[in-house]
């Protein structure tokens, strides 16, 4: 992907996505490791997101935030947001023995 001197960069994606705090986790999109991939070209910046558990509902919201924040970085014209959910057996405490 092509970056010019006024496309923001990844870090500046990830640094505004480690600030969006998960209220069902408590923890940041980044630290929770919810975010699966930031792609910039110029002033285009597309994220994946993939949560650990079901919230369909929350997906809608979730988007908007991201699309707000990252949207007012400098250069930014445009903010594709993809959100998956993945659930985790084992964060679930299934599937383990003991």
């Amino acid at each position: 992907m092509s970056q010019s001197a006024e496309s923001p960069s990844t870090e500046s994606v990830r640094a505004v996505l480690a600030q969006i705090i998960d209220p069902h986790t408590q923890a940041d999109l980044v630290s929770s490791q919810a975010v699966r991939g930031v792609g910039v070209d110029g002033s285009n910046v597309a994220i994946d997101l993939q949560l650990s558990y079901p919230a369909n509902s929350w997906h809608a919201a979730l988007i908007a935030e991201v699309k707000r924040l990252v949207g007012a970085l400098p250069g930014v014209a445009q903010v594709t947001v993809g959100v998956a959910t993945r659930i985790r057996m084992e964060a679930l405490g299934w599937g383990t023995t003991g």
